[in-house]
């Protein structure tokens, strides 16, 4: 629900027009993969970090 808050209420408003056309639902299917990523790649950067 964190996605969704910062995407409507502190979004900049060009680009909230630019992606508009794209919906609220695409827009946060496009998103997930980003933050999964994310999420997979500080997980190996702090098991990378222990293990030293």
């Amino acid at each position: 629900m964190a996605w969704i808050y910062g995407d409507v209420v502190h979004h900049d408003t060009e680009q909230r027009q630019e992606a508009a056309p794209f919906g609220l639902s695409e827009r946060f299917r496009a998103a997930v993969a980003l933050v999964a990523w994310a999420i997979v790649g500080a997980i190996e950067l702090l098991n990378y970090l222990q293990a030293l």
